[in-house]
C-alpha cells in the first residue's frame, strides 16, 4: 500500500527580530490587553478624581457657610454672656457677704446690730474679707470693691452712724488687676481702721 501525504509541509519561516525580540513569540492579544489596562484606567480614574474633587469642594463650601453662620450667632450672644457673667459675680459676692455675716453672728461676742448695719449699708460692688473687733473696741476691716468710690461711700456712711462717730479711716488701699472670663478686671482692696463707739444703737 502506498500512502501519499497530500498536506504540504510548512516550511520553517525566518524569524522576524525587532529590537532583539522575536516577533513570533509575542502574544498580541495579551499585548493589546496590557495597553488597555495601562491607558484606559488612567483616563477613567482622572474623571473619577475630578468628580471627587468637585464633591469635596461643595462640602467645603457648605461647611464654610455653616461656620460663618455659627460665628455670627456667637457674636450676637457675646453681650448676653457678659451680662450673665456680671450677674453671676454679683450673686457670688452677695453670697459671700451673707456667709460672712452669718458666720460672725454665730459668735457669742459678735455685735449683731452693728454687723447688720454694716452689711446693709455696704455698696453692692463691695465685700468684706476680714473683720476684727478687739476687746478695746478697736476695729480692723479688710476687703475689696470694684471701685474706689464704693470704699469711700462705705466709710462716709458708717462714720455718720452712732456706732463709729467719725472714727473710721482708710488705712490702706491697692488697685489689683484680675482676669475674669478672658478679660482684665480692676478691683480695689482696702483696709479700714477705727473704733466702735457703741454696739447697741437702736434703729437703722
Amino acid at each position: 500500500m502506498i500512502k501519499i501525504n497530500l498536506i504540504e509541509r510548512k516550511k520553517n519561516s525566518k524569524p522576524v527580530v525587532v529590537l532583539g525580540v522575536d516577533v513570533r513569540t509575542i502574544n498580541f492579544k495579551l499585548l493589546f490587553v496590557a495597553i488597555l489596562i495601562y491607558y484606559i484606567p488612567k483616563n477613567y480614574m482622572a474623571g473619577v478624581w475630578q468628580e471627587e474633587i468637585r464633591s469635596l469642594d461643595k462640602e467645603i463650601e457648605i461647611l464654610d457657610a455653616q461656620s460663618k453662620t455659627v460665628r455670627e450667632d456667637l457674636k450676637s450672644f457675646d453681650g448676653v454672656k457678659q451680662e450673665l457673667e456680671s450677674y453671676k459675680r454679683q450673686i457670688e459676692k452677695l453670697r459671700e457677704r451673707s456667709a460672712q455675716v452669718d458666720r460672725i453672728l454665730k459668735e457669742k461676742t459678735s455685735p449683731k446690730r452693728l454687723l447688720e448695719r454694716m452689711a446693709r449699708v455696704a455698696p453692692q460692688d463691695l465685700w468684706f474679707d476680714e473683720l476684727t473687733i478687739q476687746d478695746d473696741r478697736s476695729l480692723f476691716l479688710k476687703g475689696g470693691a470694684d471701685s474706689y468710690k464704693s470704699i469711700g461711700d462705705l466709710i462716709v456712711t458708717l462714720n455718720e452712724t452712732p456706732y463709729f462717730k467719725n472714727s473710721l479711716n482708710l488705712a490702706k488701699s491697692e488697685t489689683k488687676t484680675e482676669v475674669d472670663g478672658g478679660r482684665e478686671v480692676r478691683t480695689e482692696s482696702y483696709e479700714i481702721t477705727g473704733t466702735v463707739e457703741s454696739f447697741e444703737i437702736m434703729g437703722r
